[in-house]
């Protein structure tokens, strides 16, 4: 019920937005990264006009990339990393292997969840964003390894 109240609220006041509710934020990626439908139809609607103008993901500034690493990353390095991401990064998720420790890490919405994990491995994150520099993360990043760079 109260999902439901908060959905006619955000309707209210955006009555043309695209409302999901979630559990801890779990979201098919593809949904963030779909074109954009503008207002003027409804969607499925398209048959009577031309598909240009909408804009793709890519066309609209959104980027998802992934980072691999097999040697650790300096812990205090990959703090001030996540402490200092760019604002138009919305998601960071993935393990992340610190000296001797790997972690689950779930970065959204500006809050950071680590989990210790038994299994050792390499870093492997995956980003999803809006008008951020995948170069500038993959450079962050590099800064952090340890070791030689795979």
């Amino acid at each position: 019920e109260e999902v439901s109240q908060s959905v006619q609220e955000i309707k209210k006041i955006n009555p043309s937005c695209s409302v999901m509710p979630t559990h801890h934020c779990e979201i098919d990626p593809e949904v963030l990264l779909r074109p954009v439908v503008g207002t003027d139809h409804e969607p499925g609607s398209h048959v009577d006009h031309p598909h240009s103008g909408h804009g793709t993901a890519d066309e609209m500034g959104y980027v998802s990339f992934a980072f691999e690493a097999e040697s650790p990353l300096e812990a205090d390095c990959f703090y001030r990393f996540i402490k200092d991401l760019p604002a138009g990064l919305y998601r960071v998720k993935g393990f992340v292997l610190l000296e001797d420790r790997r972690f689950l890490v779930n970065h959204v919405g500006g809050k950071t969840e680590w989990v210790e994990v038994d299994e050792m491995g390499p870093t492997k994150l995956a980003f999803v964003g809006w008008q951020v520099n995948e170069g500038h993360i993959i450079e962050a990043l590099n800064v952090c390894l340890k070791g030689p760079q795979v």
